[in-house]
């Protein structure tokens, strides 16, 4: 077999970043089980590259190792859904079940290697409504992937809902680290690329030159590769172990196992109530419940349940109801008519503009400049 005087530029980048994303990747302080799924899933992309280059290089028909299978994209889906489910619930050890989830990149990969059966007789680049291959790779391939796609997709937008859910009950603030919201995006752009990438291999088999639809599909699967790369390696905090946070409507019936009485409640919600007037902890930028809790000598569901069913609050709401009190507070204090708004906003625990902005005018129907400027002129006609 001849090899090519040049091969895409896809090849070495993806292998050289892969290796540059695992090296940075397990040279990080302690790395945590999902970082090892982010590798996983990351190599599948590269492998998935290294396809795509040795395609354009040797073409289609020829009998190369990473041509003769068609299971990349069975792979993307548990590593997405395992990666997400692992986050977010703070898991520490690998279940053994979770290898079921990839049965069927396992079945494609043993039936490739069935004497006689060639994959490249199937190929997606090979695509047309009167070839009779188009049958098989439908049924075996392109309908799997898409029904994987789909369901992983829900699925790990689904745990991604919940968990924001928890966020509020266990922290003060927002942060893309805490709130993962990257992920929900790249959740949703996984699901359009996929799809994205389908679509250009069967318009390149339609549609002449090909080498267009080739170098066009090498550049999203690329530019995904670098941009999930970024956020895993990105992604440190780690969240305390824990099944995902209840409905509201299911917490009363959760906290009635408890044992807490209502006497005991009521005195630990009069005990919270005085903390927080005295000690001012709402004023830390990176607070959590698990902090306030410890201060107070009670354990982190006793004090969750105070706030839910006592106050009927969750603890994001209950803490940055005291910040935009402080806020106010120094807007009305002539000491502070020097410092900007940000700089008040910082100084009384948000931890970033937006969030600040978001949840002052939830709290009050005005934006902070609007706020300011109407106490200024209520100030100026006394």
């Amino acid at each position: 077999m001849m090899i090519p005087s040049q091969f895409p530029p896809l090849l070495p980048i993806s292998i050289f970043h892969t290796l540059f994303f695992l090296v940075m990747l397990f040279t990080k302080k302690k790395p945590k089980l999902y970082d090892y799924i982010a590798a996983v899933w990351v190599i599948f992309i590269c492998l998935a590259c290294i396809r795509r280059s040795l395609h354009i290089a040797y073409g289609p028909d020829s009998d190369i190792f990473f041509l003769k299978f068609l299971h990349y994209p069975l792979a993307y889906g548990p590593c997405l859904y395992l990666y997400v489910r692992i986050l977010v619930r703070g898991e520490s050890k690998f279940k053994y079940k979770d290898l079921l989830h990839f049965i069927p990149l396992l079945i494609v990969i043993f039936t490739s290697a069935i004497p006689n059966l060639s994959f490249e007789s199937f190929r997606i680049d090979d695509f047309s409504f009167t070839n009779g291959n188009t049958i098989f790779l439908a049924l075996y391939f392109a309908i799997p992937s898409l029904a994987s796609l789909s369901i992983y997709t829900f699925l790990a937008l689904k745990l991604l809902k919940k968990h924001r859910e928890t966020v509020y009950d266990h922290y003060s603030y927002e942060s893309i680290e805490v709130t993962v919201s990257w992920l929900t995006k790249l959740t949703i752009l996984f699901f359009v690329f996929l799809n994205l990438q389908s679509g250009l291999l069967v318009y390149s088999s339609i549609f002449p030159p090909k080498f267009i639809s080739y170098k066009i599909n090498g550049s999203i699967i690329a530019g995904y590769l670098y941009l999930l790369s970024y956020f895993l390696l990105r992604q440190n905090t780690s969240f305390p172990s824990q099944e995902t946070s209840p409905p509201p409507t299911e917490k009363k019936e959760k906290y009635a196992k408890s044992g807490l009485s209502i006497e005991k409640r009521e005195e630990i919600i009069s005990s919270l109530l005085e903390y927080m007037k005295k000690e001012k902890p709402f004023l830390q930028n990176e607070l959590d419940v698990e902090r306030i809790a410890k201060a107070m000598n009670i354990s982190v569901n006793h004090l969750s349940q105070c706030l839910n069913v006592g106050l009927s609050k969750n603890f994001f709401m209950f803490i940055n109801d005291y910040r935009v009190d402080e806020v106010i507070a120094r807007f009305q204090d002539p000491n502070f008519n020097d410092y900007n708004i940000l700089r008040i906003a910082l100084d009384s625990g948000f931890n970033s503009k937006s969030s600040f902005n978001s949840i002052f005018r939830k709290a009050t129907g005005f934006t902070p400049m609007e706020y300011r400027e109407k106490l200024n002129k209520e100030v100026a006609l006394k």
